[in-house]
């Protein structure tokens, strides 16, 4: 018997599209957003969810909306599931993080992201610990069911390096940030976590956006 668990990388935030990192700050679908969430919840309108997960940040959540209110269902928030806590660069722009912390962005965080620690704020692997936890916490729960999870795109990344095999200290050579709005799968089986498929965006077609950060 297994779980099995499809994550959902939020839509475009509007911190997004304004090139700010957001992290732990709450900040919203953009217009955009919207319409992929809406677009991902057309997309999977024919598989069974027993229930919704998501990380408590409005992002996250209103891009799980669409899936609970077609089944009726209610959303379950976690912490775990927030993306990476980033400290001091909490909702800054690309210009201004590296103006003040220079390689720290340039280099560390786009070249070593699998071992990456913000200034005044939590490892990627501290990251991936948190949301590990929470999926296998969601596994155990739905034995056998089918759920939805809304998360987002770094400590996803981090969290697919860590159950995908992957050295932290190769996760940038070997995997890129999940689109907004695209969906993996991971299947519990009991004892782990089992990365079935990543990043899928066939539906998004022009409204397709990669993980920003500028």
């Amino acid at each position: 018997m297994k779980t099995v668990i499809y994550i959902l990388r939020h839509g475009e935030s509007v911190a997004n599209a304004a090139g700010r990192v957001a992290g732990h700050s709450d900040s919203p679908l953009s217009e955009l957003g919207l319409r992929q969430a809406a677009i991902a919840a057309d997309a999977l309108a024919d598989v069974h969810f027993d229930a919704v997960y998501s990380s408590d940040l409005s992002r996250a959540y209103s891009t799980a909306l669409p899936h609970a209110e077609r089944r009726g269902l209610s959303i379950t928030a976690d912490k775990r599931l927030r993306e990476l806590y980033v400290g001091e660069m909490e909702n800054m722009s690309k210009t201004d993080i590296i103006e003040k912390y220079g390689t720290l962005y340039t280099v560390d965080w786009h070249h070593h992201f699998g071992t990456f620690v913000s200034p005044g704020g939590e490892s990627v692997p501290e990251a991936a610990d948190r949301a590990e936890k929470s999926l296998i916490d969601i596994g155990r729960e739905c034995l056998g069911k089918t759920v939805l999870v809304a998360t987002h795109a770094g400590v996803l990344r981090a969290l697919w390096g860590r159950i995908s095999g992957i050295a932290p200290e190769e996760l940038c050579e070997r995997l890129g940030y999940a689109t907004n709005a695209s969906y993996s799968v991971v299947e519990w089986d009991g004892e782990r976590l089992i990365p079935v498929s990543y990043s899928n965006d066939y539906y998004l077609g022009e409204l397709r956006t990669e993980w920003k950060d500028k």
